[in-house]
């Protein structure tokens, strides 16, 4: 299936040629990422991630007649002063790697725009990426490991003068190797003091407001649905409130988000406004940092099409506020996806650096981490059918997620290096469906234990060890999680790790989840072939999730830079 349906040859061929057409110039230069000569300057990403699956009935691999999957892409870009161009090939041959939707299989040209920046004025023309704040009302960003993109294709325009940055763009997201049925269109001010008083500047005062619009157009007027004929708003619009204030060590920062009735099938097609509220604070000291989090979501889920669900379509993203774990157990069992339908959440953090010389902080220091975050859902009250539900604005309803984790990080001498983590969590599994279960129990609480140590053998050589377990009577059990990695620097590295899940209910699915990795780096560019089984679970980035089958094979990376 090739793409298409994005754009036409002309355009192809246009950008292409800005783009090829000082190749073999550009290929002469010693490092096209920092000079310039007269014909400009040419860099690029790319990447592939390559599979070989074999069916494994134990793990639940299933067989796939084509075996050998790949995803992979070209980026690139050409810059001569103020004018910028570039493209993005992709390509998912035969069919994209298991856990990725299936509508991405194809090849083509997925991304390509044109730009010129001048004297503080930047035009856009194509694909790019945006965000408005922090994204309640607009963000238009990739996640690659999900499979996520929704890039706006059209035109964009940004103004900065001293203190005051603009933004306006209107157009369509990408769908797959398609666009958005519904155009969205939009602005964006921000205004900063610190940048137009010198005074200000030097002081440990600043104050930033902002404030944003975005709307969506969508052509159908009526829907039937069963008995009923539902007129839909075919102009949907959104705006957001901002400000930060920063005082000293403190800083706090607000924004407000407000949306139009919007029926669709993720709210059951109801005609009830969305708003959305985000509130952190801040202190940083030398040896001690606090920041707490707030925030309510009620109907804030906003697509260019009212039709679809999951991660489909989205024109707006709403933070998580709880904790991104990097370790296995912590991050892929039991995370956390953010309901755009509706949540209250807090979150709170503390970091003590303990100071050299100290009793307690040695030699070389110590440094705690005390973090934790509650999620509930809407204290809700019956409304009228069509006008949804009314919600309390104090209130909290059931819990959603909770999780308490404490991590030391302590320095033993110029080789010997020892982190800890211990995490208390909890999750319902009727919200999360995250569940080890086909028939899963309403909730599952755990606890999780960390300990990473590692060894600087030499300048070169080094070894680190990693050590997890997750405790648990509920749902698929506990788990155990072993890594151990070597490092020969600059280039080679090899690991072995393995998965257990030790406490399943049932005896047959206590199995073992081996995992083998070599990697090379040269230079800008990064190699690693595996193998062994990858389980079936949930993975997350910034509250956004998808599915991961299980799967048993070998696969290559590569990802580099030029």
């Amino acid at each position: 299936m090739a793409y298409s349906g994005l754009w036409g040859k002309r355009s192809f061929a246009f950008t292409a040629c800005i783009i090829f057409s000082n190749l073999s110039i550009l290929a002469q230069e010693n490092s096209p990422q920092t000079r310039e000569n007269s014909w400009g300057s040419l860099t690029g990403t790319s990447g592939a991630d390559v599979w070989y699956y074999m069916k494994d009935p134990k793990s639940g691999a299933q067989f796939v007649e084509d075996r050998v999957r790949m995803n992979s892409f070209l980026q690139l870009m050409y810059k001569k002063g103020g004018f910028s161009a570039g493209l993005r090939y992709e390509a998912y041959l035969p069919k994209p790697i298991l856990g990725i939707d299936p509508r991405f299989e194809g090849q083509g040209i997925a991304f390509r725009f044109a730009a010129y920046e001048w004297k503080g004025l930047e035009v856009t023309a194509g694909s790019f990426y945006e965000q408005f704040g922090n994204g309640l009302i607009f963000r238009a960003y990739e996640a690659r490991p999900l499979g996520f993109d929704n890039f706006v294709d059209g035109f964009r325009i940004k103004y900065n003068l001293k203190g005051l940055h603009l933004k306006a763009l209107a157009g369509r997201m990408r769908n797959f190797w398609n666009w958005s049925p519904g155009y969205i269109r939009g602005g964006d001010a921000e205004f900063n003091l610190a940048e137009i008083s010198p005074r200000v500047a030097k002081s440990k005062f600043n104050c930033i407001v902002g404030g944003s619009f975005m709307g969506k157009y969508q052509g159908d007027k009526e829907l039937i649905l069963g008995n009923e004929i539902l007129q839909l708003p075919q102009n949907v619009g959104a705006w957001s409130g901002r400000a930060t204030l920063v005082a000293g060590a403190f800083s706090l920062s607000a924004e407000y988000a407000a949306k139009i009735n919007d029926p669709s099938v993720v709210n059951n097609y109801i005609y009830k406004p969305g708003q959305a509220l985000l509130v952190t604070v801040n202190y940083a000291a030398p040896n001690v940092g606090f920041s707490l989090g707030a925030k309510r979501v009620d109907n804030m889920d906003f697509r260019t099409s009212r039709y679809v669900t999951g991660n489909e379509q989205l024109i707006n993203w709403i933070p998580m506020l709880n904790k991104q774990h990097t370790y296995m157990l912590a991050a892929s069992i039991y995370p956390y996806a953010v309901q755009y339908m509706g949540e209250n959440g807090l979150q709170a953090e503390l970091q003590v650096a303990i100071p050299k010389g100290s009793k307690l902080g040695g030699k070389y220091g110590m440094d705690i981490n005390l973090n934790g975050s509650i999620v509930y859902g809407l204290d809700t009250l019956n409304g009228t059918s069509r006008g949804g539900y009314k919600s309390r604005l104090l209130g909290v309803g059931q819990q959603y997620y909770h999780d308490f984790n404490v991590e030391l990080s302590k320095k033993f001498s110029k080789k010997w290096k020892l982190n800890l983590m211990y995490m208390k969590l909890f999750t319902n599994l009727n919200v999360v469906p995250v569940s080890q279960l086909p028939s899963p129990p309403p909730s599952v609480s755990a606890h999780i234990g960390v300990m990473d140590v590692a060894w600087r053998i030499t300048t070169d050589h080094n070894l680190r060890l990693e050590l997890q377990s997750l405790y648990t009577r509920d749902d698929g059990g506990s788990w155990l999680f072993s890594l151990l990695e070597y490092t020969l620097a600059p280039h080679w590295f090899v690991s072995f790790m393995n998965q257990y899940n030790v406490g399943h209910p049932d005896p047959a699915k206590r199995i073992h989840y081996p995992m083998g990795s070599a990697g090379y780096n040269m230079g800008n560019h990064r190699f690693q072939l595996s193998a062994g089984r990858q389980r079936a679970g949930i993975l997350c980035i910034g509250g956004v999730c998808r599915a991961v089958p299980a799967a048993t094979g070998v696969t290559l990376s590569y990802i580099g830079t030029f």
